[in-house]
């Protein structure tokens, strides 16, 4: 962890500046566990600090984001068990999430 640490103090150069390379946080295990997951612990708010919800599905929540890059940015998040990434989600719950997904881009679309 040391060596890890080390790097993560280091600057790279790079055109016009420089880049921090940040460490991880010191909770970032128990995020991982879902011990301290904001959005498991949130419930199913109408409104987050993600954003407003739009579209709230059998396994997802969509929120429209305040804060983003494109009007019109939607942030959909899992509602089952804690996972980290959509990879950890098993046939099924990958199927599921994956359906509503779809289904909230092409409501964007037509919005």
């Amino acid at each position: 962890m040391a060596q890890h640490d080390d790097f993560a103090r280091r600057s790279l150069g790079a055109p016009g500046g420089r880049i921090e390379i940040m460490s991880w946080p010191d909770d970032w295990q128990d995020r991982l566990t879902g011990a301290v997951c904001r959005f498991c612990t949130e419930g199913r708010p109408s409104e987050s600090r993600v954003g407003l919800r739009f579209h709230a599905g059998e396994v997802t929540d969509a929120y429209l984001a305040r804060r983003a890059m494109a009007r019109g940015y939607a942030v959909v998040i899992w509602r089952g068990r804690h996972v980290v990434e959509p990879h950890h989600l098993s046939a099924e719950e990958s199927v599921r999430f994956h359906g509503e997904v779809l289904r909230v881009g092409a409501q964007r679309a037509h919005a």
